[in-house]
């Protein structure tokens, strides 16, 4: 009896080591499931999320590409800004100043942005805190150097006579003109990082400059865009580049006029998500 018992031993020892084989497959193979399925559904939705311009994504390395592949798009046709921008229904001015007086400022907007006669201006007050869901858009207009680099003397002239004002952070902004310092939109080097070494421009070049804004901001949208929109047309002037989109293709009509589509439908989210908020 004890040997029949004995000799039972080694299959239960056996069936208890196969057991333990069998979870411990079993459970690598429930944290690979687990895995897989968490890496599909962030694969999902990356796809399915709308992708965000970040000036960071578009500002060029030192290592610039060959003379073979030129910023010159001279073959396309200039875009009339000054056609653009009554397109946009907003005339901005350098030596343009808003009155003081909400009542005055609003008898000044509807009398010059006729566009606000079917649709309502938008942007966030000074005592208006942005909700915590809003989405962000960022607006961005590059200025590529034809031929010769920009030069650091003449960006700092041309930023001078266009009102930009360089901070401490080493790049240029555009403010608001009720002297409160809120950025409207700033203007950077194309090339990593992005900054202008201030003290040493007269030895400083850049194959180009980059304009961008963030959305919603202190102002309504179609209005920052079409202020960018015509400083970058005075800086191209002044600095003899092209104007591109944030691919880095010409700045074509059908490009500003997508830009515009994609601030007017931007407003909506926000409005959305304030309506929710």
């Amino acid at each position: 009896m004890w040997r029949r018992r004995l000799n039972w031993l080694p299959f239960r020892t056996m069936e208890s080591g196969l057991l333990r084989l069998i979870l411990l497959f079993l459970g690598i193979a429930f944290l690979v499931g687990i895995y897989l399925w968490d890496r599909t559904r962030r694969n999902r939705d990356s796809i399915q999320a709308k992708p965000r311009i970040t000036p960071e994504m578009d500002i060029v390395s030192d290592d610039r590409e060959s003379e073979d592949t030129p910023w010159d798009l001279e073959h396309q046709d200039p875009v009339n800004i000054e056609q653009e921008l009554e397109h946009l229904d907003t005339i901005v001015t350098d030596d343009r100043e808003l009155p003081d007086g909400s009542a005055e400022e609003a008898s000044f907007i509807k009398t010059n942005l006729p566009f606000v006669e079917q649709q309502e201006l938008f942007s966030f007050s000074a005592d208006e805190a942005s909700p915590v869901d809003v989405p962000i858009k960022i607006l961005q207009i590059n200025i590529a150097a034809k031929r010769d680099d920009f030069s650091g003397p003449a960006i700092m002239e041309a930023a001078k006579a266009n009102g930009l004002v360089v901070s401490e952070m080493k790049i240029f902004h555009r403010y608001t003109k009720d002297g409160s310092q809120k950025t409207l939109f700033n203007v950077v080097s194309m090339v990593e990082p992005g900054f202008f070494p201030i003290e040493k421009m007269e030895d400083f070049t850049t194959p180009g400059l980059m304009l961008f804004a963030q959305l919603p901001g202190p102002e309504d949208g179609l209005a920052v865009f079409s202020d960018m929109l015509f400083t970058a047309e005075c800086l191209k002037e002044t600095l003899g580049g092209e104007l591109q989109d944030e691919t880095h293709s010409s700045l074509t009509k059908q490009t500003i006029e997508n830009m515009r589509s994609q601030i007017l439908e931007h407003r909506r989210l926000v409005r959305l998500a304030r309506s929710r908020g």
